[in-house]
């Protein structure tokens, strides 16, 4: 069982380290913090967002890196779910831009996929990382 680091009821806080493992283990985490949230409806959409996002962390910033690291925070809305993940930073100039992967592409459709999933998603302002809402 993963434990649940919450500030209060409406905010929990996570933090994993860089490795393709810990996508699973955020998924886990980001499943168990929608249950005890009661929002079980939510927690398959949530958990496939935090996937993605986590894995894009991982292959695209410095969180992939040794040593690296990626938060993920979850925040209730009373009509949504907001999920922040944060990198270690761009490997190079690159932001989160959705593409269209090609029908023999074995990758490329994370963010098609959480575009798809969520009501909201994009880049964050300040910092690097991005963010996902999903309807509660």
């Amino acid at each position: 069982m993963i434990a649940v680091d919450t500030g209060s009821d409406r905010h929990a806080c996570h933090r994993f380290p860089g490795t393709p493992t810990s996508i699973r283990e955020a998924r886990a985490w980001a499943i168990e913090t929608a249950q005890a949230w009661g929002i079980d409806h939510a927690a398959d959409d949530l958990a496939l967002i935090v996937s993605e996002l986590a894995t894009n962390a991982i292959e695209h910033s410095l969180s992939g890196q040794t040593d690296g690291r990626f938060t993920v925070r979850l925040y209730l809305c009373p009509d949504r779910v907001r999920v922040v993940v944060r990198d270690g930073g761009p490997r190079g100039k690159r932001t989160p831009t959705r593409r269209t992967a090609l029908p023999t592409a074995e990758t490329g459709r994370g963010l098609a996929l959480v575009e798809a999933f969520s009501l909201a998603w994009g880049a964050l302002r300040f910092g690097t990382g991005v963010w996902a809402e999903v309807a509660r």
